[in-house]
């Protein structure tokens, strides 16, 4: 701890994650004295901080499809 208080926290989780398992991630920030906002898949926030839905009006088409691929390369593993 470097003296800096957490209040709310949005959680990234691998999304093979189950419920239980989500459930006790939230459940153990509560522990910790965070304030659990959510639990989401690591790829959905990352479209979240990319802007992907900020900047959708510009981005996509009402009449043609876009595709959009994410890729997530970590440590020990690679998701797209």
């Amino acid at each position: 701890n470097n003296g800096v208080n957490i209040g709310d926290a949005v959680l990234a989780v691998p999304h093979w994650f189950t419920e239980a398992q989500r459930r006790g991630v939230a459940q153990a920030c509560e522990i910790a004295g965070v304030n659990c906002l959510k639990v989401a898949n690591e790829s959905s926030l990352v479209a979240l901080s990319y802007g992907i839905f900020k900047s959708a009006k510009k981005l996509f088409s009402e009449t043609e499809p876009v595709h959009v691929m994410f890729i997530d390369i970590g440590y020990t593993g690679m998701s797209v």
